[in-house]
């Protein structure tokens, strides 16, 4: 999900740097079976080149900036009180 797309696709709207905003990303069916006590990881970029277009974080259109342009995106994982970063899983017990 590219953030300035966040609210549609058809109208993109620039970060503002320092605010916070929540995204709901749905992940479609998915299924990882972990062992008893195996921790899980996340992973939050800004990227998953080459899988996807690099994001330059420019705001600009893709293919119109080139690599020198490129602007540096930092994420925040919150903890704060109303603003506390989740992540909601569906458990199934048993074997599949």
């Amino acid at each position: 999900m590219r953030a300035r797309f966040r609210g549609s696709l058809d109208t993109p709207v620039p970060l503002v740097p320092g605010e916070v905003e929540a995204y709901r990303v749905a992940l479609g069916s998915l299924f990882h079976r972990f062992r008893v006590r195996s921790p899980g990881e996340v992973q939050v970029s800004s990227s998953s080149f080459p899988a996807w277009e690099p994001n330059l974080n420019t705001g600009h259109p893709l293919g119109v900036d080139a690599l020198p342009d490129r602007v540096v995106a930092t994420q925040q994982v919150l903890h704060t009180a109303g603003a506390a970063s989740f992540i909601s899983l569906s458990m199934l017990d048993g074997e599949p």
